[in-house]
């Protein structure tokens, strides 16, 4: 049975998509087999990437054919115009504020295992924290659909006032809770949040209680979503249908990045598939994004086009049918 998007998307907007967070240079390092916990043991490659969720998910809008802004601010060390390069390649907007001391650029260091599945360690500089008063309206409510996290909570939830006050869909994925979590989380129109994550919050490993959940702490969203890796997503629509929706198989060479890549990928689904578009259609649009992806070291060298993804995506015969703990 095909379940249709539960809301409208908005025409009289200039961009598709304006994303807000952070951005982050990445050190890459690819680990052989057996790495130590501790020790020496030679690495299998190393690259310095641009990174950072929400200016990845921006670069990632862009490539899929989005007319893109992002909002997010910039250190001033000899790293911020290496992060800063790929969004202007791409003719992203970049909004950034002035800043009040920022000596260094968000940094994250990622171990990359055999399997493609990584460790990261961050160093995020207080001073590169959006603050409320740091975001202009103007930056937001031009926007058919907001991409926010919950990294800078207080510029989150200013920037879903505005865009809930403009008509524009908002779209908030979650990857930690935080005191902030439930005033961000009430205010948006779809929810994202990996597996682990659903549990803890639902205290239960049960999928139609994590579903459940997640609807009672945002339950203004139209759709929650569930992220489960090489498995795929589980969804809920806000005709209480629950959707499982499998990833297509590709090779696994870094999954940095994937989750931003995901949101992108939700987002042009919304946006290029059409109004009448069903559910299951735009998860394993997004699936298909999030997963080439995975085919390059670092965050934003797999990202792919439309075309690309719209391709793997019609290879896959994904079902659309409800989990099996949740029938």
């Amino acid at each position: 049975m095909e379940v249709g998007v539960p809301f409208r998307i908005r025409q009289d907007a200039r961009f598709d998509v304006v994303a807000l967070g952070e951005n982050s240079l990445d050190f890459v390092a690819v680990c052989g087999p057996g790495t130590p916990v501790v020790g020496k043991q030679r690495l299998e490659a190393f690259r310095l990437e641009p990174g950072g969720q929400m200016a990845t998910a921006a670069l990632a809008c862009a490539r899929l054919g989005l007319r893109t802004r992002y909002v997010g601010a910039f250190g001033v060390d000899e790293w911020a115009a290496h992060v800063r390069a790929p969004l202007d390649a791409a003719n992203v907007e970049v909004c950034a504020p002035p800043l009040r001391s920022a000596p260094s650029s968000r940094l994250a260091v990622i171990l990359v295992e055999p399997s493609g599945e990584r460790r990261v360690f961050e160093h995020r500089p207080a001073a590169l924290t959006l603050e409320a008063e740091d975001i202009a309206p103007e930056w937001i409510a031009d926007a058919r659909v907001l991409l926010v996290d919950a990294t800078q909570p207080a510029a989150a939830r200013r920037a879903l006032d505005i865009a809930r006050e403009a008509g524009t869909v908002t779209i908030c994925d979650l990857d930690a809770p935080g005191p902030d979590t439930e005033a961000i989380l009430s205010g948006v129109d779809v929810v994202v949040v990996p597996e682990a994550l659903a549990h803890t919050l639902a205290g239960s490993t049960d999928t139609q209680r994590s579903l459940d959940a997640l609807a009672v702490r945002a339950p203004q969203a139209r759709l929650w979503i569930v992220t489960c890796g090489e498995r795929g997503v589980v969804c809920r629509t806000a005709g209480g249908d629950v959707r499982q929706v499998s990833a297509p198989r590709v090779e696994v060479i870094d999954t940095t990045g994937a989750g931003d890549a995901f949101r992108a990928g939700l987002a042009a689904g919304l946006l290029r598939l059409g109004p009448l578009t069903d559910v299951d259609d735009v998860l394993r649009f997004a699936n298909a994004v999030a997963a080439l992806n995975c085919r390059a070291v670092g965050a934003q060298t797999g990202l792919p086009t439309f075309a690309e993804a719209a391709a793997l995506a019609s290879t896959r015969s994904a079902t659309g049918a409800p989990p099996r703990d949740a029938r």
